[in-house]
C-alpha cells in the first residue's frame, strides 16, 4: 500500500505564526493606547466646570474694578458740570444722568460677554489639546509619552491667565455739552427778552 506524499505547509505555518504574531503585537498596542486614553483623561479630569467658571470670574475681577472706577469719574465729572450750569435738579440732568446709566448698562453686558467668551475659548483650547494627545497616542502607542505630555499641557495650561486690555474712555461725552447747552439757553432768554422788551416799548410808543 502506498503511502500519501507528504505535503510541505512550512510557508503556511510561518504565515500563520506571523499573523498570531501581528494579532498579538495590535492587541498590546491595543492596551497601551487604552491606557495611556486613560490616564490623558484623568490628568485633565480637573478641567472641570469650576475650572472654567474660575476664568470667567478672573475676567470679571480684572474688569469689574475699572469699570466702576471710570463709571465713578465719569458721574462726578458730570455732576460738577451740571452743577456748574446750575441745572443740577433739571430735566436735562436727569437725562443725562439716565444716559449714564444706561450707557454702564452696556458696559457691564460687553463685559460679561468678554468674560463668557474667554471662559469657551479656554473649552476649546483644553479640547484641543486632550484631541491631539490622543491623536497622537493612536499614532505612536507610546502610554508614557502621552501621559507625560498631558501632564506638561495641563501644567501650562493651569497657569494661563486671561489676558487683560485696558477699558478705554468708555463714558466719553457725558458730559460734554452741558457748558454749551445752558449758554444757548441763557443766549435765547437774553433774546427773547431783549426783543420782548423793544415790542413792549414799540407797542407803548404806537398807543401814546
Amino acid at each position: 500500500m502506498c503511502s500519501a506524499p507528504k505535503v510541505d505547509t512550512s510557508a503556511q505555518d510561518q504565515m500563520l505564526k506571523e499573523a498570531a504574531e501581528a494579532r498579538k503585537r495590535e492587541e498590546e498596542r491595543q492596551a497601551r493606547i487604552r491606557t495611556g486614553t486613560a490616564k490623558i483623561d484623568t490628568t485633565f479630569g480637573g478641567f472641570d466646570d469650576n475650572f472654567y467658571k474660575s476664568r470667567n470670574d478672573a475676567v470679571m475681577a480684572l474688569y469689574n474694578p475699572q469699570l466702576a472706577e471710570k463709571f465713578g469719574l465719569a458721574r462726578d465729572d458730570m455732576t460738577f458740570a451740571l452743577a456748574r450750569a446750575g441745572t443740577l435738579n433739571s430735566t436735562m440732568a436727569a437725562d443725562r444722568q439716565g444716559r449714564l446709566q444706561r450707557d454702564l448698562g452696556v458696559q457691564q453686558a460687553q463685559l460679561l460677554s468678554k468674560a463668557a467668551g474667554e471662559e469657551n475659548t479656554l473649552r476649546q483650547r483644553v479640547g484641543q489639546e486632550k484631541s491631539a494627545l490622543v491623536s497622537q497616542l493612536n499614532a505612536t502607542g507610546d502610554a508614557d509619552r502621552a501621559s507625560n505630555d498631558a501632564l506638561a499641557r495641563t501644567q501650562i495650561i493651569s497657569t494661563d491667565q486671561p489676558t487683560f486690555t485696558p477699558l478705554g474712555d468708555i463714558f466719553a461725552g457725558a458730559s460734554a455739552g452741558i457748558g454749551s447747552y445752558m449758554q444757548g439757553q441763557n443766549n435765547a432768554a437774553m433774546l427773547n427778552a431783549f426783543y420782548g422788551n423793544s415790542a413792549r416799548r414799540g407797542a407803548s410808543r404806537v398807543v401814546g
